[in-house]
């Protein structure tokens, strides 16, 4: 008796292949905005007003509010600066010590301290503008007013910088990479 052929083995469906898709990587947050600048702070107690935090926070108060800007966003620093300077109009003159307190601040506006629609650009050029209309007894007036009552500290804000603005380039956003056509799954041969 014939053998009865077993039937052929059907072909495997090919499993369908999954397309990767490239997506764009994440556009990184840009780099800061800054104003920056520095003045010159006359003290009758410059070792005391640098070693107290609290002045440091008033000082951070009076140029924000003087720029119109979040406090959180001035970062400041005191230095203690002596030079020698020779008294006028005396022969022989003799050099007197001058100290005085060089404060400097930088301003950082990103999009975390810059208002919802609102450009960092504009938010830097207006803070850099309020900056730049304020005198010297305009600032003085008001650190005084932020400083702690009790610290006995004289204060006068003598010249005020020229503030610098930095705002960084924004590189172009990459067009997206196209998917890869999807190739056909051939069909099983017979």
């Amino acid at each position: 008796a014939p053998v009865p052929t077993p039937a052929p083995t059907p072909a495997p469906t090919p499993t369908p292949t999954e397309t990767s898709v490239d997506l764009p990587a994440p556009t990184p947050a840009p780099a800061p905005a800054t104003v920056s600048g520095s003045l010159e702070l006359q003290s009758d107690n410059a070792t005391a007003l640098v070693d107290n935090p609290e002045i440091k926070i008033a000082m951070q108060e009076t140029l924000a509010e003087a720029a119109g800007v979040d406090a959180n966003a001035v970062e400041v620093t005191f230095q203690i600066v002596e030079e020698n300077r020779r008294l006028s109009g005396l022969k022989g003159s003799t050099r007197r010590l001058a100290t005085y307190v060089l404060v400097t601040y930088t301003i950082t506006i990103d999009a975390e301290t810059s208002e919802d629609n609102v450009e960092i650009e504009d938010v830097v050029a207006s803070a850099s503008a309020n900056l730049k209309n304020q005198t010297t007894e305009t600032l003085t007036q008001s650190l005084v007013e932020k400083m702690p009552e009790n610290s006995g500290i004289s204060v006068h804000i003598s010249s005020v910088s020229e503030p610098e603005v930095y705002i960084p380039t924004r590189a172009p956003t990459p067009s997206p990479t196209p998917a890869p056509t999807p190739v056909p799954t051939p069909a099983p041969t017979p």
